[in-house]
């Protein structure tokens, strides 16, 4: 009975957990409603990579270059239009993709970014007859974007969940780096599991640290879908075809060229690093793409053969040199062949 008597220790006890309470509370609001800061800001405010974010161990800490904004769009008759993910935009201290790519090409590159699903209305109203259109995509990404129905990879309620979660990180990611003293805390807690118990963030289950390389979950983990050990069934993989297909058939009702672009998982390059069994995904849908007559830029078996490290060792994109084979590969895709317009074509 006595434990039910509010005397002053108590009360004190009652207030701590009504704080604890408010702070949780506040901190799922700010989360969700806090506006994210624009991609350059929370990308200088990520100074190691985003997967040295997930780990936080000292010895990943590899400071990489800011940041780089776009230049100015060539004014071209003949233009480029990309729809992609992060890999569209981010460069660290090197020229982003389009920009690569509009030098490649000498073509006027206009680009959208798209982190989720990708839909028609990604192809802009502008675009006339004898543009090229590119879709993008991360490999890790394409049974997301391009599966016909989201219930093959999560039941509806667990991917409201993590559609949640996809939109309040970047702004979690905003907050704790307003407060560095947090931020310090952290990686120190954090490089003490990993020097004395060993424990790393389930996030990057799959490191090395000479040189630190880092691999993110979403790429290793066993069948995780989208992960470079996934093994999709024929059904899948014909879903992908099928509705990459169906992008093709609309920019040619526009009159435009249409060419995708997959971009291979870090892990899907460096397997040996990554200590992971491929399931030659890429390959296979290259060679199902090219079957219903889509153009696809093979990026993977340069990849691997090039003598240089292509990605950041702490995140999860391409660096200099790895934007730059990509821009070259492209445009010689894009130049190959015959070059008559599509609407000339059968």
């Amino acid at each position: 009975m006595n434990f039910f008597i509010l005397d002053s220790r108590n009360t004190f006890i009652v207030w701590i957990y009504r704080i604890l309470g408010l702070l949780c509370v506040v901190t799922l609001v700010m989360v969700t409603f806090y506006p994210a800061e624009p991609s350059g800001t929370a990308l200088n405010a990520l100074p190691h990579g985003d997967l040295y974010e997930f780990s936080r161990v000292r010895h990943f800490s590899q400071k990489l270059p800011a940041q780089l904004e776009r230049e100015d769009i060539l004014p071209t008759k003949q233009r480029i239009y990309l729809v992609g993910d992060s890999f569209t935009w981010i460069a660290r201290g090197h020229r982003p993709f389009p920009d690569s790519l509009q030098r490649e090409t000498s073509l006027g590159v206009h680009a959208s970014l798209r982190l989720q699903r990708y839909n028609f209305h990604d192809i802009p109203q502008e675009a006339k007859k004898g543009d090229i259109l590119i879709l993008q995509s991360v490999e890790r990404s394409i049974p997301y974007r391009f599966l016909k129905s989201r219930k093959v990879l999560a039941p509806p309620a667990l991917q409201r969940v993590r559609d949640w979660f996809q939109r309040t990180e970047p702004r979690l990611r905003s907050l704790l780096c307003k407060f560095p003293l947090v931020s310090e805390l952290e990686n120190l807690r954090l490089t003490f599991l990993f020097d004395f118990m060993g424990e790393i963030s389930p996030f990057t289950p799959v490191f090395q640290l000479n040189p630190p390389f880092l691999f993110g979950q979403f790429e290793v983990q066993s069948q995780r879908t989208g992960a470079s050990n996934w093994i999709p069934s024929e059904s899948q993989l014909d879903a992908i075809v099928w509705n990459l297909k169906t992008w093709q058939q609309q920019a040619k009702k526009r009159g435009m060229r249409f060419l995708f672009l997959a971009v291979p998982n870090k892990a899907s390059v460096y397997t040996d690093l990554a200590s992971i069994q491929y399931s030659e995904f890429l390959p296979l849908l290259y060679k199902s793409l090219q079957k219903e007559g889509i153009k696809v830029v093979q990026l993977l078996a340069p990849f691997r053969e090039s003598s240089r490290i292509l990605y950041h060792g702490t995140d999860t994109h391409w660096n200099q040199q790895g934007g730059s084979l990509a821009a070259k590969l492209t445009a010689s895709a894009i130049f190959e062949g015959n070059q008559e317009p599509v609407t000339n074509r059968p």
